[in-house]
Parts: structure tokens; sequence; C-alpha cells
């Protein structure tokens, strides 16, 4: 049986066209809020960080949660529980916002990278550099030429104060560009 309607995936395929533009993060978040009010008939939708806080705001509302790998997106709305076809339209949409989350950090956070000057591409390049991967792996995911990727470590460690990969990263963490 065949939840979704042509229409859900058209609604998906359009949101996911406009996040790969250069929108600010907190732009993109608030496009997902709109689009996942509008698709499931929801007054209410948010970006939160654990589910206790969404449960402070939205209280005894019905609520749908879409974890994205850290913050989780949550819509609420008065009345009747989330039809078969709204959670597997959230369902569908997950992978479009796990990939806006690892691009953009949500707006629920604090943005530290643009307190400490990081641009969005340093911060791509410093996640990257956490999780181990070399200038070349990482100028191959960015398409960017590894050159530049040394440029960009060059440039967080001037910003953040460092000198090496370790203490850059765990810098970051203290300060919030990373998760720990």
């Amino acid at each position: 049986m065949r939840l979704l309607a042509s229409r859900d995936y058209e609604s998906i395929l359009d949101l996911a066209g406009r996040l790969v533009g250069d929108l600010p993060a907190r732009r993109s978040w608030e496009l997902v809020c709109e689009t996942l009010m509008a698709a499931l008939s929801a007054p209410r939708a948010a970006v939160f960080d654990d589910e206790a806080q969404a449960r402070s705001v939205f209280g005894g509302l019905k609520q749908l949660a879409i974890p994205v790998g850290g913050p989780a997106v949550v819509v609420a709305r008065g009345g009747s529980d989330f039809s078969g076809r709204e959670r597997a339209y959230a369902a569908r949409l997950r992978p479009v916002l796990v990939a806006l989350h690892h691009r953009q950090p949500a707006p629920g956070r604090p943005d530290h990278a643009a307190a400490a000057g990081v641009t969005p591409r340093e911060l791509a390049v410093l996640r990257l550099l956490a999780q181990g991967w070399t200038a070349v792996a990482i100028g191959r995911r960015l398409a960017i030429h590894p050159c530049t990727v040394s440029k960009h470590q060059q440039n967080l460690y001037r910003k953040l104060g460092t000198n090496d990969r370790l203490t850059t990263v765990l810098h970051a963490q203290m300060l919030g560009l990373l998760d720990r």
C-alpha cells in the first residue's frame, strides 16, 4: 500500500532543491518548519536539542519528532494523532534533514562558528578533520583542491589560536563548534 501521494514527493523534492542553495542556516531551518507545517496540517514546528525541551514548549499537543543526528525537528498540533501518511512523509524527509544538519547547524544552538569568525566552509572542513579525514579526502568530499583544504586548515588554526589538528578539534569542541 502506497501511503504518499505524488504531491508529497514533489513537496520533498522542492524543499530539497531549495535547501541546496546558499540560504543562511536559520532561513533553511525556517523553510523546513514551514514546509512541515503545511504538509502535515500542523500549526507549530521547531528544532529542539532534546525531547524534554519539545515537551516543555509544546506541552500536551500531539508531536511528531524527526531526529536529524543531534537535534530533532518536532511538529506539533492539537486534535488527532499523525496518520500513517504523515509519518511516512516525515520518514521520507528525514534524509534531507540529516544532510542539511551536516551542512548547516540547527538554529536551536547558538551560532558559535560566527562568534569565532569561522566560515561555513571552514566549519565543514573542521567537521571532517574531526573525523580524521586527510586533506585529499576532504578535498574530494567538498569538491575543492587539497591546497584549499590546507588553507582552510591554516585559517582555523589562526582563528582558534591552535597549531595542530588535535588541539584544533579539542578547542572547537570546547567552544561548541563541534559535538563532543
